[in-house]
């Protein structure tokens, strides 16, 4: 939008001012856009993967282990 086309809109009597600035409003609108063409494509994002966590002692205990074997056979028959 040129300087131009801004004082045309101004100078033009036949609308009233409501009009002239909802005109004026939809010409910047419209001068703001970013043009079709200048848009990149868009890059290609990285896969996820998936990354175990170390285990703590403190989960091990919750499953039962508390760091001793307790399946051992005595044999005290």
């Amino acid at each position: 939008m040129t300087f131009e086309e801004i004082v045309a809109l101004l100078k033009d009597n036949t609308l009233t001012d409501y009009q002239r600035a909802a005109n004026i409003h939809a010409a910047l609108t419209a001068a703001s856009r970013p043009s079709a063409l200048t848009l990149q494509p868009q890059k290609a994002r990285k896969a996820r993967t998936a990354t175990p966590k170390p285990k703590s002692p403190a989960s091990d205990a919750l499953n039962g282990f508390a760091g001793h074997v307790d399946n051992t056979v005595s044999d005290a028959n």
